[in-house]
């Protein structure tokens, strides 16, 4: 096929670059420009534009509310699965049940959930390894509103259920996810009603703070879409989100270590999350 796309100049793709990282908090660096120029060349074509630069004219002066989530909707597409590092939603199963006295209801987030795998992956643990006896709430925030919908809709393909290892902590998926006629998989309704959807811009601690605090949150491989500039962003997001002494789950590749974010590593058998503590002195707002 064919690429249609303009080319993207030099002072386009600086100007784009900054204005996406201002606003998203999303960053793509030189090897992602023409990632970029690809993914943002649909919203040209919406708007019967030849260049970038009358792309970036409309963000600039004229961008709506709309136009920055078609944005968001083209620069993200984060792959997900159904119990992606399993590890962690081992440590999950074993931390949750210490947990759950902390609250009427436990809550947890799935940070940066796309499409939603992962927010129906905590339910499913934490439905089994609670067995009712403690009450939960499972929340999935993201940026981008296709995948929000695709979570709402919750019917995946079988590859989301690419991992050969038995599901963790003993659930049992047949009950929560059926299979449909074309071989898709289908969240049951008890599993839905146990997860809610919300979108909201990580980049953005006064929207976060909005959601309240939870007891356990999952942020993975969101921090690596971040530079220097928009990290603090992230790290005061994260603060508002987790509870004092609640838990922090990031990425494999990811890390708090030498940040001055309010959070402490702690081991989980042989892995570790972060533990929220007080906010550190800070010498500015942002």
């Amino acid at each position: 096929m064919k690429d249609q796309a303009p080319p993207l100049a030099d002072l386009d793709y600086e100007l784009l670059r900054r204005a996406i990282l201002d606003r998203l908090g999303l960053d793509y660096p030189p090897h992602k420009r023409d990632l970029l120029r690809l993914r943002l060349a649909a919203r040209l074509r919406v708007h019967g534009m030849r260049r970038f630069t009358e792309y970036y004219r409309l963000l600039k002066f004229e961008g709506s509310d709309d136009e920055w989530m078609q944005v968001a909707n083209a620069v993200t597409n984060n792959e997900t699965y159904f119990f992606r590092e399993r590890h962690q939603f081992e440590q999950l199963g074993a931390l949750a049940p210490t947990l759950a006295h902390r609250s009427d209801v436990l809550r947890v987030l799935s940070a940066g959930c796309s499409s939603g795998e992962e927010a129906y992956s905590l339910a499913m643990v934490l439905g089994n390894v609670l067995g009712g006896r403690r009450p939960f709430q499972v929340m999935g925030v993201d940026v981008s509103t296709a995948k929000l919908d695709q979570g709402r809709r919750a019917v995946y393909s079988p590859r989301s259920m690419r991992d050969n290892h038995p599901p963790p902590c003993g659930v049992d998926t047949n009950t929560h996810l059926e299979v449909e006629g074309d071989g898709s998989l289908k969240a049951s309704r008890a599993l839905q009603a146990q997860v809610t959807f919300r979108w909201t811009n990580l980049a953005d601690p006064k929207l976060a703070a909005t959601l309240g605090t939870f007891d356990i949150v999952f942020c993975r491989n969101v921090l690596i879409y971040a530079d220097d500039s928009s990290m603090p962003r992230f790290h005061r997001s994260l603060e508002q989100l987790t509870a004092l002494g609640g838990h922090l789950f990031l990425g494999h590749a990811e890390s708090l270590l030498g940040t001055q974010a309010a959070f402490e590593p702690v081991r989980l058998g042989e892995h570790f999350a972060y533990v929220r503590g007080a906010p550190p002195a800070r010498a500015s707002h942002y």
